[in-house]
């Protein structure tokens, strides 16, 4: 908590070798998501990434949301959204959806996703991307659904397989997109 950002940024990023983090240190690097120097932010958005917390994944929405106008911050976050790019995608769609840059994270997250191949998360994504049932889909839809599909083909992904057959949310989802193709 020093006054000078400088000291702040250099101690949330050697916190990331401490081994077990104690309460009172995640309370303090948790307050740092509203700091109001960037570049403090920025590294936390970086060192985030190493914590084994799953608080991780929720702060990261919170920072990419706060951030969406901020393309270093955008780009901090995704480097560590491999393992919480579930709990960031929430985090996004959530947020106020007339927003060009947040269209552009939104693709940018769901090629972090495919990239994990983790097949349930995409599944989740397609979840949360495909249109609902009698809308007409905004325009953040179709650049999500085409991101998803441009990064399920790049790794050799059918469309098909993100449906879990136990997961009715996902096979409805996949059926309303393959309405609306």
């Amino acid at each position: 908590s020093d006054a000078h950002p400088a000291v702040r940024r250099h101690a949330i990023r050697i916190s990331e070798n401490v081994s077990s983090p104690t309460p009172r240190l995640n309370a303090a690097l948790l307050q740092r998501l509203s700091d109001a120097d960037a570049s403090v932010r920025f590294q936390l958005a970086l060192s985030l990434g190493r914590w084994d917390d799953p608080r991780a994944g929720e702060m990261l929405g919170r920072l990419a949301v706060a951030g969406f106008d901020d393309p270093w911050l955008r780009a901090a976050v995704l480097s560590s959204a491999t393992r919480f790019a579930g709990e960031i995608l929430k985090a996004v769609l959530a947020a106020v959806p007339d927003s060009t840059a947040r269209s552009d994270f939104i693709g940018q997250l769901i090629a972090t996703a495919a990239g994990s191949s983790d097949r349930a998360l995409l599944g989740r994504a397609l979840s949360s991307v495909a249109p609902t049932g009698g809308q007409q889909p905004e325009l953040w839809r179709f650049q999500a659904i085409t991101s998803l599909l441009d990064a399920i083909a790049r790794h050799g992904v059918p469309l098909d397989s993100l449906a879990d057959a136990s997961n009715a949310d996902q096979r409805g989802a996949l059926n309303r997109l393959q309405q609306m193709f």
